[in-house]
């Protein structure tokens, strides 16, 4: 993000998603939305990778369900994260798709039982 020459603020609404490629610019006042599709039912979504950068301020983070009549059981949902842009300057987002518990698993024995 970078702030432009022109003295005025932004009020506008950039969207950016797994198709967006390259920077963006925002003008401080404008409002950024990185729109992410997450397969929540496989227990991974996505996080901010990172505290988010001064030049922007997070605002929100919701989850968009699958527009169709029916919906298919496991299928992918958007997670969206809003960020305001409250100084000028350059600001990197990065974005990671995981799970939220660990990954390290530990052997568990079941007990044995005689009926």
């Amino acid at each position: 993000m970078s702030d432009t020459a022109s003295p005025m603020t932004g009020t506008a609404r950039i969207v950016l998603d797994e198709s967006s490629s390259g920077p963006a610019e925002a003008r401080v006042g404008d409002h950024v939305e990185v729109r992410l599709k997450a397969q929540f039912g496989t227990g991974f979504s996505w996080a901010l990778s990172g505290s988010p950068p001064p030049a922007l301020a997070p605002t929100a983070e919701t989850i968009e369900p699958v527009e169709a009549p029916q919906p298919p059981e496991g299928g992918f949902e958007t997670q969206v994260f809003s960020f305001d842009a409250v100084a000028p300057g350059e600001a990197r987002l990065d974005f990671v798709y995981r799970r939220p518990w660990p990954v390290s698993y530990k052997h568990v024995r079941a007990p044995e039982t005689q009926g």
